[in-house]
């Protein structure tokens, strides 16, 4: 697990360091993309936190949609660590 420092104390990041994302001319179109489906699942569950009523108790079938929401995101965040 990789561990940051902060002050004294070290903060669990997960099992890889933060990377670097370097926006260029040629993966433009495949960033401004990934940033573009991200915003898209951001709306979507800002809609199931609003159905919530804002304390965070949903339904089965909203827990399921945040499932695969989060597994999107995922795959988003996946792309974006493969770009070149």
């Amino acid at each position: 697990m990789f561990m940051r420092k902060t002050g004294e104390k070290r903060v669990a990041q997960g099992s890889r360091p933060p990377y670097a994302l370097t926006a260029t001319w040629e993966n433009r179109s495949e960033l401004l993309a990934i940033m573009h489906n991200a915003m898209n699942l951001a709306e979507q569950v800002q809609k199931l936190w609003e159905r919530s009523g804002q304390i965070g108790r949903i339904s089965q079938s909203d827990t399921d949609e945040m499932v695969l929401l989060l597994s999107e995101l995922s795959v988003l965040s996946e792309a974006a660590r493969q770009l070149d």
